[in-house]
């Protein structure tokens, strides 16, 4: 079989034109004979593209409404939850889904066979049932969590049903982006909304966001403007494809307000949660939940909009598959006669043409762009041969193009490699705006930054000798002015003046007199603008799409430089602030006294918060004086820290009596003050941030920072710095509080001690009258001293230790030397050690006889206690009694008696009188 058709093509090739032409013609036919499995093929895919797909669209409707109202549940559970709704409301959320399970079930009962879908359904209904029985009972973090499982298992229901009706299949651009849309994107971005809506609500709820929280909402929010742009993309391909137009009216109107609503919400998320983060306000909560539903809304009626429109299109491609058919059944065969007729007559006129066409084919091919073949007819064979020269004369524009944008690459390319290699943003502007002049051939090339205050746009680098004279002279333009800076600025977008002379938003720049044509070019980080790329030329419209679009990359390039830069400029004063707070913090917990704390804190706080004025004040806890114990002006005099004043109605009170920082910018410190009732000494009040030092619920003082410079502000880092510097500094002030209370606990803890241990040894003392000394109000006198220190020979030689005792002295010991010499101080300050463990086995030895004693006499007490115990009648226990007492005590006489003293021998029979004698 092979060799047979290997034959046939030889033989074929070396058929001419007109013989291929008869060949052709005759075998023409035998595809009539193949003709009746085609038609059953048509009628095949009339079933899969036409109907099923149609049917799958009408299946696709109710899941996605129950998509929508699922991740509305969720946002009326949570608010239910955090009690912001009311049961009503979660009532109603319940009795949506529950119609779009009933139209589920109606529509399955329609095409659950086809699709083999039922028992997924059911499966669905149940997994809702069960959520829904549990809603009220679960915590915000798990509802979300059930809730987004449930929705997962809708857009899997989804993808699955899409599949099954060959939706995913369909061969046609309008219908297949429209698919893509309500199969893939809007499921999509529905999921991407409601978890930008969980972390939100979240953050709104903590007041603050978490750093993961806000890498997730961050990454979020940019997957959502992606997937708008998606959205965009596949709604433009499909009603750019649709040539019916039939599904613009449904589509259009319906795209934007969702595009608008969705990116209302995204700006929210960026104002209430991202740029805020740490302090989160509540009061946003209304505004970011009505945009989410807002967003969430016109998602769910883009969807509804969508799935009409792939009904309406699957609806029209069938009909015309279905028409097709018909009307080629009708003329199929008076074509193919038709055909013959006109092949025949045509034959002569191609042949030839197509030899010449043949042979300057393949002139162009060797590369001769100059080759053009003759036209003699207007008709096909003429059109190719004009399509031909057409062909070869814009492959020879498209080659000078390509040469062109070729050096404008390496251009960019040499941008992007100076980008890398130069940090310097200095360095790297003027580098940059030296090689698009040189490169490009362009007249002048700028870069413009926003200041600080968002008022001008200041040239950083320029190129030429007019880029260096502006620079010099500090060249600015006003961002609310009329020039091509502030205009694109303005509008984040570039603007280019071909004919400078006809555009009116332009500045003229005396010092560029040759200028022609202009372009601004932005320079974007995200949605913030830091400048403009300006560039100018010496001829007219000298900026077409493509220069556009490179130089576009390349300011692009210029932006994420900057950026960086300016990034890493804020790291690094970052890392320098939390290095200094670190210090600061070590400093001031090693202070021993308010001064010391004072001195500590002024050598960090004009370093750490760049102000040169600046105080510390605290406050008694009755509030009716403030004392100034640290208080620097900018003449670098550290004022007097004793100055007190009342209690009155100035800023320091009021950061006092409020516990809230008072920040105030210079321009609005006037009426600020007189919009809070404030007095104040200062004729110019300046700036001024004040900050509560606090411990606890307790108020301390504060701390004034003061900038006396016109328009000045403090910033948020500063606020946050001098926050945490507060906080050390009431850690520190309420340390020193607590270390003085201590010392003077301790200091009477000594005392007490003291005066108890010369007590104990003055009994101990008196008790035993061994010692030669005597007890004379605390002080020990030596008795038998005195009865050689009159004798010694050298007096001056006597070496008197004192012996202490818990720091009461309670004797001394007196040394003499064995011979005539001084005594040297590391003598005497063994004989001190020696002396205290003297005093310290002493007062154990004390101790341990006090102890003893005590105990002796317990023994003794409960001695007497027995034998008293053992007898029965009066007389014997007396008597007892007196034997034991006389006997312990040593009593020379002893006399027990019973009844009132005043009673005994006054003739009173009430009582009875015994009296012995030992």
């Amino acid at each position: 079989m092979r060799k047979l058709f290997a034959a046939l093509r030889i033989r074929a090739s070396t058929l001419r034109y007109p013989q291929k032409f008869v060949l052709i013609s005759l075998l023409f036919t035998a595809p009539l004979l193949a003709f009746y499995p085609l038609l059953a093929q048509h009628v095949t895919r009339i079933d899969r593209f036409g109907t099923g797909e149609l049917s799958g669209a009408l299946y696709l409707r109710p899941l996605q409404h129950l998509l929508q109202d699922v991740g509305l549940h969720q946002i009326v559970v949570t608010e239910y939850l955090t009690e912001q709704a009311t049961s009503g409301d979660l009532t109603l959320a319940q009795t949506r889904i529950r119609s779009d399970f009933e139209a589920l079930e109606r529509v399955d009962q329609q095409y659950g066979a086809a699709w083999r879908s039922s028992e997924q359904a059911a499966a669905l209904r149940e997994q809702w049932e069960t959520l829904k029985a549990e809603a009220t009972t679960l915590t915000p973090e798990n509802s979300t969590d059930r809730h987004a499982e449930l929705m997962a298992a809708v857009r899997a229901f989804i993808a699955q049903i899409g599949a099954a009706s060959s939706l995913t299949l369909d061969p046609d651009l309008d219908t297949y982006y429209m698919m893509n849309l309500v199969l893939r994107q809007s499921p999509e971005n529905h999921r991407l909304l409601m978890d930008l809506l969980t972390i939100g609500e979240k953050g709104l709820r903590q007041g603050q966001m978490t750093a993961n929280d806000f890498t997730q909402a961050t990454i979020l929010r940019n997957d959502l403007r992606a997937s708008l742009e998606a959205m965009r993309a596949d709604v433009d391909t499909a009603l750019q494809s649709n040539t019916a137009g039939t599904m613009r009216p449904l589509v259009e109107r319906p795209f934007e307000a969702a595009a608008a609503a969705q990116q209302q919400f995204l700006d929210i998320v960026d104002q209430a949660l991202l740029i805020r983060r740490t302090s989160i306000d509540l009061a946003d909560w209304e505004p970011f939940m009505a945009a989410a539903r807002a967003a969430l809304d016109a998602n769910a009626a883009l969807d509804d909009a969508a799935s009409q429109a792939l009904e309406v299109g699957v609806r029209a491609r069938r009909d015309s598959q279905n028409q097709t058919l018909i009307v080629s059944l009708g003329i199929a065969s008076v074509s193919i006669g038709v055909a013959f007729a006109i092949g025949l007559s045509l034959m002569v006129t191609v042949s030839r043409p197509l030899g010449s066409l043949a042979i300057a084919t393949q002139r162009l091919i060797a590369g001769d762009m100059s080759v053009r073949v003759d036209v003699t007819g207007q008709d096909e064979v003429g059109q190719v041969g004009v399509a031909f020269n057409r062909i070869a004369e814009e492959l020879d524009s498209v080659r000078a193009a390509l040469e062109a944008r070729t050096a404008q690459l390496q251009t960019s390319n040499d941008v992007g490699r100076a980008i890398a290699l130069i940090l310097d943003p200095a360095v790297l502007l003027r580098e940059v705006v030296n090689l698009i002049t040189d490169r490009f051939g362009f007249y002048y090339a700028a870069v413009f930054t926003v200041d600080d205050n968002g008022k001008f746009a200041v040239l950083r680098e320029a190129s030429g000798q007019a880029g260096k004279i502006l620079k010099e002279r500090g060249h600015r333009l006003e961002l609310g002015g009329h020039s091509m800076v502030a205009y694109s600025i303005a509008k984040r977008a570039s603007r280019i003046a071909l004919d400078v002379g006809a555009d009116a938003v332009r500045f003229a720049n005396p010092l560029l007199p040759r200028t022609r044509s202009e372009i601004a070019l932005p320079l974007l980080v995200g949605e913030r603008v830091l400048g403009v790329l300006d560039v100018q030329s010496t001829q007219e419209a000298a900026f077409d799409a493509v220069s556009a679009a490179t130089l576009q990359a390349v300011a692009d390039q210029i932006a994420i430089a900057l950026n960086d830069a300016a990034l890493y400029a804020e790291s690094q004063r970052n890392i320098e602030a939390l290095n200094g707070l670190l210090s600061l913090t070590n400093d001031i917990a090693r202070s021993r006294s308010l001064v010391d704390l004072t001195s500590r804190a002024m050598e960090h706080i004009q370093v750490l918060l760049g102000v040169e004025n600046y105080y510390m004040a605290l406050a008694d806890e009755q509030r009716t004086e403030v004392r100034f114990v640290l208080e620097r002006r900018s003449d670098n005099v550290v004022h007097d820290t004793t100055n007190t004043r009342p209690f009155g109605n100035g800023r320091t009170e009021y950061v006092i009596r409020t516990r809230r920082p008072l920040r105030m910018d210079a321009d609005e410190a006037p009426a600020r003050l007189e919009q809070l009732e404030l007095t104040t000494s200062e004729s110019k009040p300046g700036a001024f941030l004040g900050i509560p030092i606090l411990i606890g619920d307790r108020v301390l003082g504060m701390i004034g920072l003061q900038d006396l410079d016109p328009g000045a502000a403090f910033t948020d880092a500063q606020e946050r710095l001098a926050t945490t510097l507060a906080g050390q500094l009431a850690v520190t002030l309420d340390n020193l509080r607590l270390a003085e209370e201590t010392q003077r606990a301790f200091a009477d803890l000594d005392a007490a001690n003291r005066l108890l241990t010369g007590q104990a040894w003055e009994r101990y003392v008196r008790r035993s009258g061994s010692f030669a000394s005597e007890w004379h109000s605390g002080d020990w006198t030596p008795i038998a001293a005195a009865q050689y220190e009159n004798h010694l020979p050298n007096p001056a030689q006597l070496l008197r230790v004192p012996l202490k005792v818990r720091g009461e002295t309670i004797g001394e010991f007196d040394l003499l030397p064995a011979d005539e010499r001084e005594w040297l101080p590391e003598e005497m300050a063994f004989a001190q050690s020696l002396v205290d463990q003297v005093g310290q086995v002493i007062e154990t030895a004390r101790l341990l006889e006090e102890t003893e004693r005590l105990a002796g006499r317990e023994r003794l007490i409960n001695a007497i206690n027995t034998r008293v115990r053992q007898t029965v009648n009066m007389d014997s226990i007396l008597r007892t009694a007196v034997d034991e007492l006389g006997r312990s005590l040593k009593a020379a006489r002893v006399f027990a008696q019973i009844g009132h003293a005043g009673e005994i021998g006054n003739g009173h029979d009430r009582t009875k009188e015994k009296s012995d004698e030992v």
